[in-house]
This record gives structure tokens, C-alpha cells and sequence, in this order.
């Protein structure tokens, strides 16, 4: 057995090393057939027909067709030049330029074709490296085809270690040799692009099955810890050879742990791994993902009803919860309120009458218990407003909505609901990472090895987002009783879902705001592509969270709404009229959306939040005065004023 050197040496049978050499091999003889095809095409009077084989070269090229398909594109082509041969009064230059085109793709298929015939061969030789992986038997045991994806894996490892190795030799060469290596390196390129979509199509298509095996019982306990950590962390193979030994056993170790339970009531913000996520949302924990597709197409269908009744009901007892929670909460205040009134006016009773100061501690005594007064009545006027319209109205909700179900005899079926969060997820993943959608495990293991700063935990990522929230308090509430001063109002907190899904960008998102019957729900990648990118990413989505949920809050015409959207929108809108001077001092595009503008003065506030947003303050005081208007400054924090 030879070995390739990567990271960590991964054991490759000569004969597999055989067919990948080969396989180099054969693409690099397509660069001489771009060129030949680059110069025909600057030839004068190229008939169409020759324009049309030569573009259709291109696209096989980019989206090289499987064994069977190459193998008709060769029998057409035979029968094409041969039936351009026996042209007898065709122009001599259109026929042998249309010759030429021909057979550069009869070339370039032929070479497509013995490079398939490698496949099968490479697939199964890769297979013998993890014949012992616990999720591959766990796969075959349960009838889940997931052989190409472990093969690809393997292929695809071994394929970065030749690739290592060549960089070495290509450092160490003269400048003979690094032609030809350089030639191989960009084989190497080609031939990972070639099989990136397979194996990325073959890893989602487990995950979908992955996240129904979770969910259903006929999964082994033995196994359920590498069936998490595939969902969480996108680890497929635990080798030593793909990921060291010890990151191995930390994560099946902390996989094993009990999932992270919820009951509904968010006294703090709920962060989730994919696995956990998958499982409340197939056991109707949480409101599953929001669903483009049926929203769009699918509308007024049974399927569309049910799906928004069920969104009615868990949402009904995820705000029944947090109502009962806060109720208890405002009791709790109320009972300290009067305990302490009844010490303060013990406490101004014991004044000694002749004191000099009697009248004055007795007056701030009776100012004291009458401002206490003034807070439980208002908070007793919140106990009606939950008593009295929230909770029945919630609970009307929930038995509406549990009758409909019933009546449409509904019955939840958690396989398929995983099935459907597992493709919400992999949509998030592409978001994440701009739209581009890489090879999940791969990035995995080289997570593993990089440095403290890439790698988004539950711990991590909780404490970014707490201290967002402690920057902007009021982020997560909203209000229960109204009042014209903003420290009167009575809120309720209900913290959306935030979801940590198995994929590296450079973005967090907020999939959908706090509105109707979502709490809302935001997203962070698990590996950053930039050391401690976090906090930047989260701010951002935490801003489009605040933006979105101000704005549904406003209706239809929100515009014309007492909301933070609409104050924003009009200040904004107040600026097109100022010099570009004025507008850029204020951080103000006219050319950019409400949100992106939002997005850069939010971060102005919270980047001084705890000296009263004095950063944004001095950059645009209007925007300043719009914000604080709605929003709430950190715990005993001043706002700024002009001297």
C-alpha cells in the first residue's frame, strides 16, 4: 500500500492510485482541444453549423454527461463525419472546417468517455477504506443508497493529498518540469470540479434520509450518535485519515448528550444544532421552516391549510407559554413592589417627629410608595390585558385550530416533515455561503484543524447574540400595555429560534421576522470563512430581524405606521434632498434599500450603545432621535443630548 500525504495520511491501494492517474491523464489532453477549438473559431466564413457543434462542445465540457449518454454522443458524431465526408458539392473550406469541429468533439468525447469508464472501478476500491464506518452500515441497514457518497468522500481525500504532494514538488521544481506540473495541477482542478455536484448531490440526498432515520424508531441507539453528528457537523467518515481522533470523539460525545429541550417559553434565546432543529420540527415542538414553495404555488391546497393551522396551534401554545411565564413574572413584581412599600412607610413611621429632617424623608417616603402605586397599577392593568383578551384569545386560536386538524383528520408524519426541514436547511446552507454550495463534509474536516475563531459553537454563538440583545434590550419584546414614555410600557419577551446550520459563510440570516404565527427565526453558519466573523454576521442579521419585524408590525401600509420602519423610512426619504457631502457624513445611500441603510446605523448604535449611541448620534442625530423612539437603551445608559 502507498500512501498520499495530506494532512493525515490516507492509506491508497496502488490500483486506485493507478486510475487516478490515468484519469489526470486523460484531462490533460482537453486544454490543446480548447485550443484548436479557439482557433477554428477565429477562422472567417465558419459556417453556423460548425458554430453550433463548437458551443455544444462547450456546454459537454462544463456538464460532462454520464457512460451512456457519451456513448450515443460518440455514435452521432461518427454518423455526422461521415455523412460530411460524402458531401460532394459543399464548399471544400465549410466542409472542412465543419470536419474539424467534428472531430475536436469526437476527441474531447472520447476522452469524456474513458474517463467514465474509471468510475465504477475508483467507486469501489474507494469503498474498501470504510468498509467498518458505523453510518455506512447503518445506511445499508436501513435500505439508504449511500455508497457514492462514502466513495466520492474517500476519492475526493485522496485527491487533495495528491493535489498537496504536487504543490510541494511544484515549489521545489525548475522551471522545465513546472509546465508540465502546473498542466497537472490544473487537471486536478478539473477533475475535482467534474465530481463536486455528484458528491454534494449524493451528500443532501443521506441527509434527507439521515434526517427521517432520526425521527422514526427504528434507528439503534449505538448508531444515533454518528447519524447527529452527519446532521449537526456534516462528518461522514471517521477515519483518522479525514478527521483527527479527538475532534472525532468530542463531537459523537456531544451528540450523545440529551437534545437541548424546549418547551416553548424562551426565557433565554433557543439556539439549535440541525439535528435538534430537525427533531422538534418533526415532532411539532417548533413551527417548522417557511415553505417558498407552497406559499407560492401551492396556495389554498390541503396541504397549504394544514400547514398554516399547524403553524396556528404550535404557535398558540408557544404564546400561551410565554403569557403564563410572563404573568407569573408581573405577579412576582407586584408582590415586591408591596413588600417594599410596606417597609418604606414602616421605616418613615419610626422617624422621630422632632427630627429636622422628618417632613423631608416622609415626603420622598410618600413619593416612593405612591410612584411603587402608580407601577402596580399598571402592572395590573397588564394582568387584565393577559387574563382578559391575550389568553383567551390564544386559546380560542389553539382549539380552533387542533378542531380544523381534527376534522381534516390530520395526522403528522415526522419522517416526512424531517424530509422537508432537511431541504430548508440545505437552502439555508446555500444562503449562507452566497449561493455557493461546496462539499459540506470536506469543509467539516478542515474545520477540525483550523484555530479557535472559525468554528461556531452553541456557547459562542449565545453569547454574541446575548450581548446584541443586552446592547438592544427591546429586540425580542414586544409590547403588552401600551404608555406614551417608553420606561411605563409593559413587554413580553419571545426570543425567535436560531438555527446553526452544518455549512461555512459569510453571512447569518433572518429567515422571517416575529409576525403572525412565527416567533421568527435567524441563522448562523457553523464554520466562518473569516476569523471572528460572528459578531459582524450576526449584527446584521439581527438588524434585518428588528427591520422586518417593525415593518410587518405596520401592515399593509406600513409606511404610514407608528413603527421604527416607517420613522426610518421618512428620515431617510428627508435626506435625498441634502448635498451627497451631507448624506455620506450621515452613512445615507439614496441608491440602497431602507435595509441595507438600517443594517450600517444599526451597527452604528450598537457599536456605542453603551454610551447612549453616541457613534450614531454624532453621524446622523435624526436617525438617532427615529431609533431611540422605539428602541430601548441598555440598563442604566443615558441617551445623548446636544449640549
Amino acid at each position: 500500500m502507498s500512501t498520499i500525504s495530506s494532512q493525515v495520511s490516507l492509506p491508497v491501494s496502488p490500483a486506485l492510485q493507478d486510475r487516478l492517474n490515468r484519469r489526470l491523464v486523460l484531462l490533460m489532453g482537453l486544454p490543446a482541444l480548447d485550443a484548436q477549438r479557439r482557433a477554428l473559431h477565429r477562422e472567417p466564413g465558419l459556417p453556423d453549423e460548425a458554430v453550433r457543434e463548437l458551443a455544444r462542445q462547450v456546454r459537454e465540457k462544463k456538464r460532462p454527461p454520464d457512460g451512456e449518454a457519451i456513448a450515443q454522443t460518440l455514435a452521432k458524431l461518427s454518423e455526422q463525419i461521415e455523412r460530411v465526408e460524402k458531401r460532394k458539392n459543399a464548399d471544400l473550406q465549410e466542409r472542412d472546417q465543419m470536419l474539424r469541429a467534428l472531430r475536436i468533439g469526437h476527441r474531447q468525447a472520447t476522452v469524456i468517455a474513458r474517463h467514465a469508464e474509471l468510475t465504477s472501478f475508483i467507486l469501489s476500491e474507494s469503498l474498501e477504506l470504510v468498509a467498518d464506518e458505523p453510518l455506512l452500515g447503518a445506511f445499508r441497514k436501513h435500505g439508504v443508497e449511500a455508497d457514492d457518497l462514502f466513495a466520492w468522500t474517500v476519492y475526493g481525500k485522496a485527491l487533495d493529498g495528491f493535489d498537496h504532494a504536487l504543490q510541494k514538488r511544484i515549489e521545489q521544481s525548475d522551471d522545465v518540469q513546472r509546465g508540465k506540473l502546473l498542466a497537472l495541477h490544473e487537471a486536478v482542478a478539473w477533475e475535482r470540479r467534474l465530481f463536486e455536484t455528484i458528491r454534494t448531490e449524493a451528500f443532501w440526498r443521506c441527509y434527507e434520509h439521515a434526517a427521517a432515520l432520526l425521527v422514526s424508531s427504528q434507528l439503534e441507539e449505538m448508531v444515533k450518535p454518528y447519524v447527529r453528528c452527519f446532521l449537526r457537523h456534516a462528518h461522514v467518515i471517521h477515519a483518522p485519515w479525514m478527521i483527527d481522533e479527538d475532534v472525532s470523539h468530542r463531537c459523537l460525545e456531544d451528540c450523545d448528550q440529551p437534545v437541548v429541550e424546549y418547551d416553548g417559553v424562551t426565557r433565554r434565546l433557543p439556539v439549535f444544532f440541525a439535528d435538534e432543529y430537525i427533531d422538534l420540527a418533526a415532532w411539532g415542538y417548533i413551527t417548522p421552516s417557511p415553505d417558498e414553495d407552497l406559499e407560492l404555488n401551492g396556495r389554498n391546497t390541503e396541504t397549504w391549510k394544514i400547514d398554516r393551522l399547524r403553524r396556528r396551534w404550535i404557535h398558540g401554545q408557544h404564546t400561551l407559554a410565554t403569557l403564563q411565564q410572563r404573568r407569573s413574572e408581573i405577579l412576582s413584581q407586584i408582590a415586591q413592589l408591596e413588600e417594599n412599600n410596606q417597609t418604606t412607610e414602616q421605616e418613615a413611621r419610626q422617624i422621630d417627629r422632632h427630627d429636622p429632617q422628618y417632613h423631608q424623608v416622609r415626603q420622598r417616603a410618600r413619593d416612593h410608595v405612591q410612584s411603587n402605586k402608580v407601577t402596580i397599577a399598571r402592572l395590573r392593568r397588564a394582568l387584565v390585558i393577559i387574563d382578559k383578551n391575550k389568553v383567551p384569545a390564544v386559546e380560542e386560536n389553539i382549539r380552533e385550530a387542533r378542531e380544523k386538524l381534527d376534522a381534516m383528520r390530520f395526522q403528522a408524519r415526522p419522517e416526512l416533515l424531517a424530509r422537508n426541514e432537511a431541504r430548508a436547511i440545505r437552502r439555508m446552507c446555500r444562503l449562507c455561503a452566497h449561493l455557493h454550495e461546496p462539499f459540506l463534509p470536506a469543509q467539516a474536516a478542515e474545520a477540525a484543524w483550523k484555530d479557535f475563531g472559525y468554528l461556531n459553537d452553541r456557547d459562542i454563538v449565545t453569547e454574541v447574540a446575548g450581548d446584541i440583545e443586552r446592547r438592544d434590550p427591546g429586540i425580542f419584546q414586544w409590547i403588552l400595555a401600551h404608555s406614551k414614555k417608553m420606561e411605563n410600557r409593559v413587554h413580553v419577551r419571545q426570543a425567535p429560534y436560531l438555527l446553526i446550520v452544518p455549512g461555512s459563510g459569510q453571512m447569518a440570516l433572518s429567515i422571517n421576522p416575529r409576525t403572525g404565527t412565527e416567533v421568527g427565526r435567524l441563522v448562523a453558519p457553523q464554520w466562518n470563512q473569516r476569523r471572528d466573523a460572528l459578531p459582524a454576521m450576526m449584527c446584521q442579521a439581527m438588524a434585518d430581524f428588528r427591520f422586518d419585524t417593525s415593518r410587518n408590525s405596520g401592515g399593509v401600509d406600513w409606511m404610514h405606521s407608528d413603527t421604527l420602519a416607517s420613522s426610518y423610512a421618512t428620515e431617510r426619504w428627508n435626506y435625498r434632498k441634502r448635498s451627497k457631502d451631507r448624506r455620506d457624513k450621515a452613512g445615507i445611500d439614496i441608491h440602497q434599500t431602507d435595509r441595507v441603510n438600517f443594517r450600517r446605523h444599526y451597527q452604528a448604535y450598537l457599536d456605542s450603545a453603551d454610551e447612549g449611541g453616541r457613534k450614531l448620534f454624532y453621524k446622523c442625530p435624526e436617525i438617532y432621535e427615529a431609533f431611540l423612539k422605539f428602541m430601548m437603551l441598555p440598563v442604566g445608559v443615558l441617551r445623548c443630548k446636544k449640549a
